[in-house]
């Protein structure tokens, strides 16, 4: 079943910068698996959030969420408070979140992305035509040098010709490799989505930034890389990351350990980052007590590496 939403098309200037969700799928059998128990008003307040979650792209705090749906009365604020603490995700700036409909979203702005990419791949190949066509000779035009066409009327009881038929079914059918998605446009389109609705703008993109979201699939690879930036954005709040605005160098410098975080489903705190630090603190002041009472002296690990021998660097 397809739900469809409102329809907004570009800004003044005419470019697409987020393309509205027309429709999504909607599975009866989850829907009602899953809420099939709430009430008329309920089930009201739960398919008019969902609708405005799609067609803003974005997700409400809860005065957002009262005001998207309209609710007025004592009941129908009732209603929406309940599908929002049973249905989404409170996150620490105050945004309720449908994990679902994430998913949607990042899914639609990947496919939105290729399809942007075609066309423009394909309005290219149309002006290099248009500026690489053969002037004319002498002044004739092409009109000039075509053959008659063929007045001689084709009939369904003609007999198709046996050369052109055998020629289409040899024909070699060619692939356009250059048009292809890019894994860097879908690690960018989650990453930009969690980045505006926890910080409500969009994340600035250049050069270095695109590096970085291709160094991220280098390192976790193309099926995590989307998943773990948008984990990123929503999960990890230690202040280092949260101070910084949750930067992408910041990510692809983390990523392995956050990676395994991701998996088990559990973000490091402040508190376990300063226990880190600690032991590691005291595993090198163990490490130097060690070493005088041996009458040892450890060299930096600098000087340790440039005393190795070629064949072992």
């Amino acid at each position: 079943m397809s739900t469809n939403t409102s329809n907004r098309e570009s800004d003044s200037a005419g470019l697409f910068y987020w393309l509205n969700v027309h429709y999504y799928k909607r599975n009866l059998g989850d829907y009602a698996k899953k809420a099939g128990r709430l009430s008329m008003l309920q089930h009201g307040s739960y398919t008019l959030l969902i609708d405005a979650c799609y067609d803003r792209e974005q997700f409400p705090t809860m005065e957002q969420a009262l005001e998207w749906t309209w609710a007025s009365t004592p009941e129908e604020i009732d209603a929406v408070k309940l599908v929002l603490s049973r249905f989404f995700v409170l996150s620490s700036e105050g945004v309720y979140i449908q994990e679902r409909v994430l998913e949607e979203l990042l899914d639609y702005q990947s496919k939105a992305d290729k399809n942007k990419q075609i066309a423009i791949e394909r309005e290219t190949k149309r002006a290099e035509k248009r500026t690489n066509r053969a002037p004319f000779v002498n002044g004739s035009s092409p009109e000039q040098h075509e053959p008659p066409p063929n007045h001689k009327p084709l009939t369904i009881n003609q007999e198709p010709s046996i050369s052109s038929a055998s020629a289409s079914r040899t024909a070699p059918k060619t692939v356009d490799k250059s048009v292809s998605e890019k894994p860097s446009s879908t690690v960018w389109a989650s990453y930009a989505l969690a980045y505006s609705t926890r910080y409500g703008s969009e994340p600035p993109r250049n050069a270095k930034v695109n590096a970085h979201c291709k160094q991220l699939i280098d390192r976790v690879g193309a099926e995590d890389a989307p998943r773990l930036d948008a984990w990123y954005v929503k999960n990890e709040n230690l202040p280092f990351y949260v101070s910084r605005g949750h930067p992408m160098d910041s990510l692809v410098k983390d990523c392995e350990g956050m990676l395994v975080r991701m998996r088990n489903g559990q973000a490091m705190t402040t508190r376990e980052a300063v226990d880190v630090d600690r032991r590691s603190g005291d595993e090198i002041t163990i490490r130097n007590a060690v070493d005088k009472s041996q009458g040892l002296t450890r060299l930096p690990i600098q000087a340790e590496y440039q005393r190795l021998p070629e064949a072992l660097i």
